[in-house]
């Protein structure tokens, strides 16, 4: 069926055909006005030798967190001497959980830890750690290569949630002491004592400093490579846990960094100036 439009629609109108003339007009005008809004915009911004590189005291590093790091330079540089860490790695990891991870929750997550130690002797804690350590250790060997194993009664009872300035678990910091007890003091407390670390700021430096060892030490076991000095690599073990990484066989999967990993590789030079303090952006924050 073929619709007829009224004649007024058209009347004075006459179709107009293209030609090669009408298309070159067409295609040049859309070229000159391309032309144009380029030239605007190369006016307007700056010249790309005026635009100066990224230095530390551009990055985008939170001044919360480079407050802490300065304010604790120098216990962070002592742990990872302790340790034979590079120190990035230490702030790095503490660096990456404030700006990635850390929320309210785990605010009220340590209210709720304070109020234990509070509540609870030495004793009750002994048996928690106790119950909560064979309870972790059955659901790991049964998803060995997965990050979050755990029941929700293992959750519930904090063994395996994140505390203070480092985000620590307690079944990570408990496995690493284990290890190296003889050679770090934080590590020779009772568990107690341990938990109550894990929210004091220079205590969760050593004990940050503690597990990347321990990650590092479980990665060159098992795979014969040396982690110790790449710090974005600790940091992805640190997140994800080097055991986690070892239960993959594909080498790439193995090897790839994550989300935190990543961070921290973005935020090296950054995080090396803070530490040696050429960082410029401790002015801003200070004021």
């Amino acid at each position: 069926m073929t619709i007829a439009f009224p004649t007024v629609f058209n009347r004075g109108m006459p179709a107009r055909q293209a030609t090669p003339f009408r298309s070159f007009i067409r295609r040049s005008g859309v070229r000159l006005a391309c032309a144009v809004a380029v030239a605007s915009l190369l006016l307007v911004l700056p010249h790309p030798l005026a635009i100066e590189p990224a230095t530390p005291a551009t990055s985008d590093i939170g001044c919360p967190v480079v407050s802490f790091l300065l304010s604790h330079r120098d216990d962070i540089v002592k742990a990872a001497a302790a340790h034979g860490l590079p120190g990035a790695a230490i702030a790095g990891v503490i660096a990456a959980e404030w700006t990635l991870n850390r929320s309210y929750v785990d605010t009220a997550q340590e209210l709720w830890l304070s109020l234990r130690l509070k509540r609870n002797d030495d004793a009750w804690w002994e048996h928690w750690a106790d119950q909560a350590a064979q309870e972790a250790a059955q659901a790991r060997a049964a998803q060995p290569g997965r990050i979050n194993p755990w029941p929700l009664s293992l959750i519930a009872s904090g063994y395996v949630m994140s505390f203070g300035p480092a985000q620590l678990k307690p079944r990570t910091v408990m496995l690493a002491c284990q290890r190296f007890s003889a050679e770090e003091p934080v590590c020779r407390q009772s568990i107690k004592a341990l938990m109550a670390t894990l929210l004091s700021e220079e205590g969760s430096i050593r004990l940050a400093a503690v597990v990347l060892r321990q990650e590092a030490d479980l990665w060159r076991t098992h795979t014969g490579h040396d982690a110790t000095n790449n710090a974005s690599l600790l940091a992805t073990f640190y997140s994800a846990g080097a055991e986690v990484r070892i239960a993959i066989r594909n080498e790439a999967s193995r090897t790839r960094l994550n989300r935190f990993g990543q961070w921290v590789a973005d935020h090296l030079t950054a995080l090396e100036a803070l530490l040696a303090e050429r960082a410029l952006n401790a002015a801003p924050c200070a004021q």
